[in-house]
């Protein structure tokens, strides 16, 4: 079944990943070809970690619908996908 979506920034939740343990030359068009082969994404955001939380870095992965957040995250969490080590994928809070 098709699912139609509006293009608009959607709101309430489950739409959103958090992508932990990325590497140094991790990219947002790294991820942003990554995550949309599950579904059309809004936003894709790289940031630093904090000074506490030690080197690396995180994303924020947002999709239009929650139901393509959630494929998504079954299928990335735990896995490397384009690095060496393996990334933790959960849903944002």
């Amino acid at each position: 079944m098709a699912e139609i979506v509006e293009f608009r920034v959607p709101d309430g939740n489950g739409r959103t990943l958090l992508v932990l343990g990325l590497e140094t030359d991790a990219s947002e068009h790294a991820l942003y070809l990554t995550f949309s082969a599950f579904g059309p994404l809004y936003s894709v955001r790289v940031h630093q970690n904090a000074p506490v939380a030690g080197p690396g870095y995180y994303a924020l992965v947002k999709f239009y619908s929650a139901r393509d957040a959630s494929k998504a995250q079954c299928a990335c969490n735990q896995r490397p996908l384009f690095q060496k080590s393996p990334l933790k994928v959960s849903f944002q809070c």
